[in-house]
Order: structure tokens, then C-alpha cells, then sequence
């Protein structure tokens, strides 16, 4: 089923590196191959956190690949294998024992420039503390004009990320959707809104203090917008695949990093 391996490890660091090593043994006693990173694979195995995996999903993602974490420290929402079992877990996939997930992701067009985005689409204030000025439009329909300290696009996975603490909705993986939630609205009238990820939505800037706002992709890249910047987003073509233990329940992790049932 997987023949070919590409590892990604976590940038300077010891344990990401010692850990790779330990790995790469693993599926070359098992008769598998292991390319470069600049090489097209069968299944892609991340070794690091969350942040590491959002970034190798978005330069991946045009090939479609599975991808599997192993997580360095403190389980994360999409990493989900600890090195203690790691080998179990690796043993299980390379058997076709394994549940994989297939996410809505989003694209973006700004100013020309294409982006792709795993979590969220974050338009933001910028070294201001007043706030911004735009207008939403849904498949061509007007929606709102808002003052804000900004909007987040987050797809299902970004929903348990920034969206989340801004009073966003969590929603399940399965689902193909899109959410809006305004950043510290002026007007408490608006609220997060749910849409279908068929839905086309361009933001347009109309006013920023001094010019200066950013458009900020998965909390990793930073573009600076100007007044009139049109931003278009839409699901893209492509899904994000994961790869988890066939034991994953997504709830569980949901309880667990959310501390719901525990005494706070």
C-alpha cells in the first residue's frame, strides 16, 4: 500500500532528528523506500507538532498524499501519535490498519497571489489598535459592512484553532463548510455564520487605520493588504488527508484538549 516514505522533521531540533533517524530504520527494515523531501511519496510521516504539519500539508497538498504525525510532545488536534507507540502504530498503517480523514481546506486570492490554507484566512488590524473597516460578500450577494478588529475564514480543522477562542462554532471534520467570525466586532450584532463550502466569498478592505492590515494565513504567513485589496476565498479542489491510529476518535481529542469534563 505504501511503498514510498517521505519524512519531514521538526527545524533544529535534537529529538525531531534523533526520532527521524529511529523511524527511517523502521521502514527500511520493512523494505519500503524513503525519498527526499522534494520528492513525490506514497505516504508523507511528520515528525514534530501540529504547526509543522499545517505547513508540510499546504506545499503537499497539489499532490495529494497521506500524511501521518507522530508528535514530539503534548498530543495536538491533528497529530495524534505519541513516540512511545509509534512503531505499533507504524506497523498497523504499513498493514492497512489505519483510519484516514479526508478535510476541507481553503484558497485564496490576494491581489493575485494564490494561497492555500489548512486553518484559517485571518484579515487583521496592524500595529493599531483601531479597528478595520470591510465589506463581506457571499457568491456575489452582499452580506455586511463591518468595523472590527478583523474576520476569520476558518475551515472545519482551523475551527478549533483561532476561531475558536473568537466564539466560533466547532465544527466536525467531516463537514464540508466554511465559518466567518468577526474579531471584536463594534457592532454585537454580529455573530459567526456557517456557510457551505461550495459558497465563493471575496472581503473587500475599505478602511484601515494608517493603511496598515495584514491578511494572515494558518498564523504562518503574513501578506499586508491596502485600502480596496480584494480577498477571494473558496474551498479548494483538493482535500487534506490524514492518516490516524485505527483507534482515533475524534471526540476524544476534542474532550482532551478542551478539558470538558474536568475539574478547571
Amino acid at each position: 500500500m505504501f511503498q514510498s516514505i517521505k519524512l519531514i522533521e521538526k527545524p533544529n531540533d535534537f529529538t525531531s532528528e534523533k526520532t527521524i533517524k529511529k523511524v527511517a530504520d523502521f521502514f527500511i527494515s520493512k523494505g519500503k523506500t524513503i525519498v527526499g523531501t522534494d520528492e513525490k511519496s506514497d505516504l508523507i510521516v511528520v515528525i514534530a507538532g501540529d504547526g509543522t504539519l499545517l505547513n508540510t500539508a499546504r506545499l503537499e497538498i497539489n499532490e495529494n498524499t497521506p500524511i501521518l504525525g507522530i508528535n514530539l510532545g503534548h498530543l495536538g488536534f491533528l497529530i495524534d501519535v505519541s513516540i512511545e507507540n509509534m512503531f505499533e502504530v507504524l506497523e498497523e498503517v504499513l498493514r492497512g490498519v489505519f483510519t484516514e480523514e479526508k478535510r476541507t481546506i481553503l484558497k485564496t486570492n490576494i491581489g493575485g497571489q494564490k494561497y492555500i490554507a489548512i486553518n484559517d484566512i485571518v484579515i487583521h488590524k496592524h500595529n493599531s489598535m483601531r479597528m478595520i473597516e470591510f465589506e463581506v460578500y457571499v457568491d456575489g450577494c452582499f452580506v455586511s459592512k463591518q468595523r472590527a478588529d478583523g474576520l476569520i475564514i476558518a475551515s472545519p480543522t482551523g475551527s478549533t484553532a483561532y476561531s475558536l477562542s473568537s466564539g466560533g462554532p466547532i465544527m466536525h471534520p467531516d463537514i464540508e463548510a466554511i465559518s466567518l467570525v468577526s474579531i471584536c466586532p463594534h457592532t454585537l450584532s454580529h455573530r459567526p455564520i456557517v456557510l457551505p463550502s461550495s459558497a465563493n466569498i471575496e472581503i473587500k478592505m475599505i478602511n484601515s487605520p494608517d493603511n496598515n492590515a495584514q491578511v494572515i494565513i494558518d498564523g504562518q504567513i503574513n501578506i499586508e493588504i491596502e485600502i480596496n485589496t480584494k480577498i477571494k476565498i473558496s474551498k479548494n479542489d483538493n482535500f487534506m488527508r490524514l492518516v490516524h491510529p485505527k483507534s482515533y476518535n475524534y471526540f476524544e481529542v476534542v474532550r482532551s484538549k478542551l478539558k470538558w469534563g474536568e475539574k478547571l
